[in-house]
């Protein structure tokens, strides 16, 4: 193809810069999409001969190269197309890619968690749910929920979670975890928290707990006084136990937890005491 003819069948000037050749080029590819869409009300002779815009631009494209512009006169192939396409529209291409694992992550979020609903919804009740929150350090608290189960045998199923929630911010982990702490107040309701003297002192300002009533005289009287934690709430009338220290105890021989204390708290409305006291009363026993 002569380049004259080229410029008029691609409809550029002679001066085009090749950024407006590949512009010019993608404006006859979308309108050729868009005739294939109407082919059947366009009459042949108005359809865009996209081999012939093709030879054209090639043509034209080879002179601003420097290259003979009759050296390649073959109309582009699906190649060559594409790579025109993802010039063009690469910044687009890129955020539909984005966009589309956005979507495909949230769809498969949203499954997994209806897969874990359902797997939920077919286990028994839990007899006791423990969170454990504080300045605590542990890798794994899932062997406790078995051993509660040989503490336990007429339990079926035990819930025990932990969440490290420092005493103070001394870095951005520290304060990530106390922002996180404010949501699982929010959103967990155990039976019971394990909790650090601070996180105690905190939280009874909070209204968090219900007094601790029902356990054994006898086993109240053989503890040492400063692992029992009083304090006078604001519907009580006088002091009331509110927690209880069982730091050392055997029950917690599975893990591996690094912590102060561990006062054990009943959550304001709780309604498995019975648990709740059998619980303590076992931790109790087996403190060293």
């Amino acid at each position: 193809m002569k380049l004259e003819q080229a410029y008029k069948i691609m409809e550029v000037p002679e001066n085009v810069s090749i950024d407006e050749l590949e512009d010019k080029y993608m404006v006859w590819i979308r309108i050729s999409k868009s005739q294939e869409q109407l082919k059947d009300s366009i009459s042949a002779e108005k359809l865009v001969n996209m081999d012939q815009i093709t030879v054209a631009y090639n043509t034209i494209k080879n002179n601003l190269n420097g290259i003979d512009p009759e050296a390649t006169n073959q109309p582009m192939g699906f190649r060559e197309k594409l790579d025109h396409f993802l010039y063009h529209y690469k910044f687009q291409t890129f955020f539909g890619i984005v966009l589309a694992l956005i979507i495909g992550s949230i769809l498969y979020s949203i499954i997994d968690y209806r897969i874990e609903e359902a797997r939920l919804a077919n286990l028994p009740a839990p007899d006791i749910e423990i969170l454990l929150i504080g300045e605590y350090h542990t890798e794994d608290v899932s062997p406790l929920e078995d051993s509660l189960l040989d503490h336990f045998p007429a339990w079926e199923r035990t819930v025990v979670k932990f969440e490290y929630a420092p005493s103070e911010a001394r870095n951005e982990l520290d304060m990530a975890a106390l922002q996180r702490r404010q949501i699982i107040f929010a959103t967990e309701e155990p039976d019971i928290y394990i909790i650090d003297l601070h996180h105690f002192n905190l939280m009874k300002e909070m209204e968090s707990f219900q007094p601790i009533e029902g356990l054994s005289e006898d086993l109240l009287a053989d503890i040492d006084n400063s692992r029992l934690h009083y304090y006078k709430g604001e519907n009580d009338l006088e002091e009331q136990l509110y927690g209880v220290d069982i730091s050392g105890s055997t029950i917690f021989d599975s893990v591996d937890i690094i912590a102060e204390e561990k006062i054990v708290t009943i959550r304001f409305d709780s309604e498995n005491v019975a648990n709740i006291i059998d619980f303590l009363e076992k931790a109790i026993s087996q403190l060293d």
